[in-house]
Parts: structure tokens; sequence; C-alpha cells
């Protein structure tokens, strides 16, 4: 018998608008993504990116709040947790893919 694992999908909330259609658009100088300090999404995605810069709030609500007020143009999170701030900010989206 194995211990139980959990898979979660990391995406980003894009506001309306947005050109961005893969993570590599996203890794450009100029872009801030929101994320929860700490969280694993944050993590991972902090090994991945080279350009953009990461902004970070303690807990999701907050980090909602940097993109909504524009401190901040993505938000990075599970694709869960995204889908229901989604329906808070008209005519965003998630990212495809993962």
């Amino acid at each position: 018998m194995s211990a139980g694992a959990i898979q979660l999908e990391y995406t980003l909330l894009l506001p309306a608008g947005s050109s961005i259609r893969t993570i590599a658009d996203a890794d450009r100088e100029g872009v801030h993504i929101a994320a929860v300090r700490n969280h694993h999404s944050a993590i991972a995605l902090s090994r991945i990116l080279y350009q953009a810069e990461m902004v970070f709030a303690d807990t999701p609500d907050p980090t909602f709040d940097l993109l909504r007020s524009g401190r901040a143009g993505l938000m990075a999170s599970t694709r869960y947790a995204l889908l229901k701030f989604s329906h808070r900010l008209p005519g965003s989206r998630l990212l495809k893919g993962h």
C-alpha cells in the first residue's frame, strides 16, 4: 500500500484584455504576478520565471486585491482557487494549460 497523493494544477488568472496566452508570454520584463507568499504555486512559478517579477501577499484575498487594483497584471494559484476569484473580476480568464 502506498500513501495517497494529491496533484494540483497551477495556472494564472488574467484580467480582461490580457494578451498573454502562455507562461512564456507572462515571463517578460515589467510583468508583475501576484501570488500567496510561500504557497506551492509561487514556489513552482519562481523556478521558471526569469524576467517577470512576483509580488506577494500573505493570503489569497489580499493577493487577489493586488491583481484587482492593478499592482499586479496576473495572479498565480491553483486552478480551483482562481476559478472562484475569476467570478469577481468581470471578463477575466484562466490561462489554458498549467
